[in-house]
């Protein structure tokens, strides 16, 4: 969080999402699937959440929520 000054006299907390981030959010928002030959959370490599959403012959669908 960052701190943000409305006008002379206000402040206030936001959240500061980095350059990373916020292409992360563009290219996987929630919902989207990510599909790898891994057993690895993306939330290692992306952050965010994500769920196991099935296995199908040793590839892996990670939902993020």
């Amino acid at each position: 969080y960052q701190l943000i000054k409305d006008d002379d006299t206000e402040f206030h907390f936001a959240r500061a999402y980095s350059v990373q981030e916020e292409l992360i959010n563009l290219i996987y928002p929630v919902g989207s699937l990510y599909w790898s030959v891994n057993d690895v959370n993306p939330s290692t490599y992306f952050g965010g959440s994500w769920i196991k959403n099935m296995e199908v012959s040793g590839s892996y669908a990670w939902e993020r929520v």
